[in-house]
């Protein structure tokens, strides 16, 4: 694959930045292609590894013997871009480097903040001499904001070797659910053969017994600690002492210890989504859990037993919010396809989708009377929709970036949102004036809501 090549990539960065191009270096060059690419492709090592990276900016007027020499010896060039870069006189050095010996299209823009060709310049985060490049030339950067910072980062790796993204994610994934199977599958036996063992012996050798269940609490509290008691709970109930066992266990105050804190803990993990986990929720009877994820699906979950019990299925991209209807049987979904989907929630059907956002939508809620529903997007609109018709009723515009949320007041006569642009909106529900901006928030506002009283926000 290098070819007569020393490196896979050459990392040009502003000093600024070094901490994003030492997490790329890292990633890349730690990242270990699927087996079953490296079968159908003999040349493809099993790691990356070989990266350039300079330590520190360039002082001399031209470009060092040993970053031109990093540069001709390097298949590829990833740009880390930000607004710092844009303006670094060795970035775009090195980029023209690539440029001018005619290996522009070996240039991976990988975006760390800022936009490409942004019209506020200090927002701008591509080098000149990219940002000239048009047409069939021009190059299409890898956003960690918008991807997320693992999928960029196989992006970039898809990119050096030439292979669809879908294609590597896809084997990558696969790989991954074959390794935990494996370990799974490995640690059942493990802890089956240790509980057989544990069996034969138990009547003869008390001590055993004890020691088991020292070893039980140890593990329990380290699960405890990572946010599982109920599996917790589930290995503690082995070794407790039980009277209708024909030979109860010994007891043990470090496993009774450890009991009281996993049930005063009361906490789960649930795993079965293959992407990030954008949100989740509880039914309003405490039976369920909701969760929208990055893998396009929204998952219904039972509480106690961390079952899935149910995965709605139909958005063609990320799945940023879902909500329960306030009697239950509904579910509202936003999604980065642009669309908001309304669910059967016992049969899974998806019974209407209400389109009109221009950009993703990231997040959707139902009015008190669940007659409405008030959508909050990235096109820097919030929507209110009669949810019988699908129709779009009113728009509310006024953030000068994207919408990150919005929900209605207690009695329906206001809605609050939350932007990227720095500040919380309070809009009246029919006239859709802005009735105040509260901006004393210097970054992204994720989030916002009234309080129970609706004094405060």
């Amino acid at each position: 694959m290098l070819g007569e090549y020393k490196y896979y990539a050459f990392i040009s960065y502003k000093r600024e930045d070094d901490k994003w191009a030492a997490w790329l270096q890292k990633k890349i060059e730690n990242y270990k292609l699927p087996t079953s690419l490296r079968k159908s492709n003999p040349d493809f090592p099993k790691q990356v590894k070989r990266c350039f990276r300079d330590t520190t900016d360039l002082t001399a007027g031209v470009l060092e013997k040993a970053i031109q020499q990093g540069l001709q010896a390097s298949k590829y060039l990833i740009v880390i871009c930000s607004p710092r870069a844009a303006q670094s006189t060795w970035v775009c050095k090195e980029v023209e480097e690539f440029i001018t010996s005619g290996r522009e299209e070996y240039i991976i823009p990988f975006i760390v903040e800022g936009q490409p060709h942004s019209k506020d310049e200090a927002k701008e985060c591509f080098p000149r001499n990219l940002r000239e490049l048009s047409g069939k030339r021009e190059l299409l950067g890898i956003n960690i904001n918008e991807t997320g910072r693992d999928i960029a980062a196989t992006k970039a790796v898809a990119h050096m070797f030439g292979l669809q993204f879908d294609t590597l994610w896809q084997r990558e994934t696969r790989e991954k659910k074959r390794r935990r199977r494996w370990i799974i599958t490995l640690s059942l036996l493990v802890a089956l053969l240790s509980i057989s063992v544990a069996a034969a012996f138990i009547f003869q050798n008390r001590q055993m017994r004890i020691n088991q269940a020292r070893a039980v609490a140890h593990r329990a509290s380290q699960l405890i600690d990572d946010g599982d008691s109920y599996l917790a709970q589930r290995i503690l109930l082995q070794v407790l002492p039980d009277k209708n066992d024909i030979f109860p266990a010994p007891y043990v105050p470090e496993a009774e210890a450890a009991m009281r804190k996993a049930v005063g803990n009361n906490s789960a993990i649930f795993k079965g989504h293959t992407n990030d986990v954008n949100s989740a929720v509880f039914s309003s009877d405490g039976k369920y859990i909701l969760s929208a994820s990055g893998d396009k699906t929204i998952k219904l979950w039972d509480r106690k037993t961390g079952e899935c019990k149910k995965t709605y299925k139909g958005h063609n991209n990320r799945v940023f919010s879902a909500v329960f209807s306030l009697n239950g049987e509904y579910i509202l979904s936003a999604s980065g396809d642009r669309t908001i989907k309304l669910w059967k929630k016992e049969t899974g059907e998806c019974i209407k989708t209400y389109e009109g956002h221009t950009n993703f939508v990231l997040s959707a809620v139902f009015s008190s009377d669940e007659r409405y529903i008030l959508s909050a997007s990235s096109d820097k609109t919030i929507k209110l929709w009669n949810r019988e018709t699908g129709e779009c009723i009113k728009t509310y515009e006024g953030h000068n970036n994207g919408v990150a949320s919005a929900v209605f007041s207690s009695d329906g006569k206001y809605i609050l949102s939350a932007s990227a642009d720095e500040t919380i909106k309070l809009w009246d529900r029919e006239t859709r004036e802005c009735i105040k901006t509260y901006e004393e928030h210097n970054s992204i506002v994720n989030s916002a809501v009234f309080s129970h009283d609706g004094q405060y926000i």
